[in-house]
């Protein structure tokens, strides 16, 4: 049976951006058409226009849209790109987030891919960013998980790493391994917690992979963790 909440977040998204033609597939909704910039940040206004593609999976909200943009109008220099060629919007984990906290498709869009088409916009016509960017690749995930779980030591993050995989079995009474004297739970364990109970586990779940491998593979080549 349809979604039919995702139904009508979809025709709300058409009435937002009425140049969007829809057509549904066997696992989502693509639309496609042109979307309108009209956005300010600290007071410098940009207008721009772009050909999108906006796939949205039937398990919307839990599983996260993509979006290709179609007249290779996004300078390459960006570098905001993943290998299919769709456009990196953020950080997945961060993306994740914000779903959790917004589950609506329009502000999906005129949030989170209306500030990646400004900063494409601006780059194209000042050849630098608006506002701080991440590192690309498992650099990027790793400063964001700095971030999310409150660390800056590899060797900490990994044991927090995983936990999140389940490799280590999640038990709040325990040390946290930040070695402050805390129990997990009262310490860097109730990051790890909410997002083992989040309805995006498996997002943060495979950045764990990604990071995880990315170490191992620094060890084999003979480098510090």
């Amino acid at each position: 049976m349809m979604n039919v909440n995702l139904i009508k977040q979809v025709e709300l998204l058409r009435e937002e951006h009425p140049s969007l033609t829809l057509i549904k597939c066997e696992s989502g909704f693509r639309l496609t058409g042109i979307v309108v910039l009209n956005a300010e940040y600290n007071g410098l206004p940009l207008y721009d226009e772009y050909n999108l593609e906006i796939f949205v999976p039937f398990g919307f909200p839990k599983a996260i849209p993509s979006v290709k943009e179609l007249e290779n109008k996004i300078p390459e220099d960006l570098s905001h790109f993943y290998a299919d060629g769709g456009l990196c919007l953020g950080a997945i984990s961060e993306l994740a987030d914000y779903l959790e906290e917004n589950d609506s498709l329009v502000g999906f869009v005129n949030d989170i891919v209306m500030s990646y088409l400004y900063t494409a916009s601006y780059f194209r016509r000042y050849g630098e960013v608006p506002y701080g960017e991440r590192s690309h690749g498992v650099l990027g995930i790793e400063e964001t998980y700095f971030e999310r779980y409150h660390t800056q030591d590899r060797k900490i993050l990994i044991q927090l790493l995983l936990y999140l995989m389940g490799e280590i079995p999640y038990r709040g009474h325990c040390q946290c391994p930040c070695e402050g004297g805390k129990k997990l739970r009262t310490c860097h364990g109730k990051y790890i917690l909410k997002d083992l109970r989040s309805q995006h586990y498996e997002y943060y779940k495979n950045d764990a992979m990604l990071l995880l491998k990315f170490y191992v593979n620094e060890m084999k080549k003979g480098g510090k963790i």
